[in-house]
């Protein structure tokens, strides 16, 4: 059942450890330290975790450290796989609730402080996200509307993320209660492409989930915006791909014992299709070769979640604009709603790099 609640105020100073992984992000780390020190009424443990950057990292995260007590600096001793990094700082973590900020990312200010409220009013709850903006030089003016929660019971949320079919979380939005991160077994390091989607659905079947509705809970910076289009259908692909592979292992090995395994298999496949389609549809308009060649994979994609869809109208025009059969009014028009949709797939691709 969703719940609507009225917000209510922080108890007395809990302990928040925010972990800012870094590699080579000098120029980011103070505005990403800054954002996670602007949080009242938590008793703040920062951990700059710096994975052997080359640049000026680590003496940027050392000279915050040194003037503010709340900051500790973890180093490794060679560069390490990035979710190993992240899964040692918060094995260190001595906070209550947790969070992970990329070091090009930032916090809104307060965004804790209104997650823990929510997290502290039910402890039923595994972790809280909110909305988190994507930007991509400068981040834009703060929205602060009248904070609201909405609360799910853990498997009704994972229905709603199983139809999605996609990965509704961005990441530094997202506050976990640190026993939960513990009992769904930290980030996999065996699914270093989705591996935070898969701990958020892990983290569901332990406990109900929240969010904060109303102000910006976060700032997602977005690299690479000139990504050129057959790039960047490549990369959607390549993540389409991705989210299968986590989908199945979460049904086959953390899902298995719940009744609901069957019909959230069906709506994952069939919202990977869809996807799978308009992708294909896009790179057989591309006219390229390379565009053509990404357009077979994802239409193959989608026939493998969904087989009955080569009965469907859509897989008749699919086919019929792979062969080039198709009106080029309707192409021309199709190659300008492929540009509106680039944003989308520059936040793809900044999600794989991480």
């Amino acid at each position: 059942m969703v719940a609507r609640l009225t917000p209510a105020s922080v108890r007395p100073r809990p302990r928040v450890s925010i972990v800012i992984p870094c590699f080579n992000y000098a120029r980011f780390l103070d505005a990403a330290i800054d954002s996670a020190l602007d949080q009242p009424e938590v008793d703040l443990e920062v951990i700059v975790a710096d994975n052997c950057s080359t640049d000026d990292s680590l003496d940027v995260a050392r000279r915050r450290a040194a003037a503010d007590g709340r900051i500790r600096v973890a180093t490794q001793p060679y560069n390490k796989p990035y979710l190993q990094n992240y899964n040692e700082a918060l094995a260190s973590a001595s906070g209550e609730f947790v969070t992970v900020l990329d070091a090009d990312d930032l916090l809104s200010p307060g965004s804790i402080t209104r997650s823990v409220a929510l997290l502290q009013a039910r402890r039923d709850l595994g972790f809280v996200y909110g909305y988190c903006r994507p930007f991509e030089d400068s981040p834009p003016e703060l929205r602060l509307g009248r904070t609201r929660w909405t609360v799910w019971d853990g498997t009704e949320w994972l229905g709603r993320f199983m139809r999605m079919g996609r990965n509704v979380i961005l990441s530094p939005e997202v506050l976990l209660r640190r026993s939960v991160l513990e009992a769904a077994g930290w980030f996999d390091t065996d699914f270093p492409v989705g591996a935070d989607m898969l701990l958020w659905m892990r983290c569901a079947i332990l406990g109900g989930v929240g969010r904060v509705d109303g102000p910006d809970q976060a700032f997602y910076r977005i690299h690479g915006a000139n990504m050129h289009y057959e790039e960047s259908a490549g990369q959607l692909l390549y993540d389409l791909r991705s989210r299968a592979r986590v989908f199945e292992h979460f049904l086959d090995h953390d899902a298995q014992h719940l009744p609901e395994t069957d019909r959230w298999r069906a709506h994952y496949r069939r919202a990977l299709a869809d996807y799978a389609i308009r992708n294909a549809s896009q790179a057989f308009d591309s006219g390229t070769d390379a565009g053509s060649q990404i357009g077979i994979e994802s239409a193959a994609l989608a026939e493998e979640c969904l087989p009955d869809i080569v009965g469907e109208r859509r897989w008749t025009q699919l086919m019929r604009r792979r062969d080039g059969d198709y009106p080029q009014w309707r192409q021309r028009i199709a190659v300008t709603a492929r540009g509106a949709r680039h944003r989308g797939a520059m936040l793809l691709r900044r999600h794989l790099e991480r």
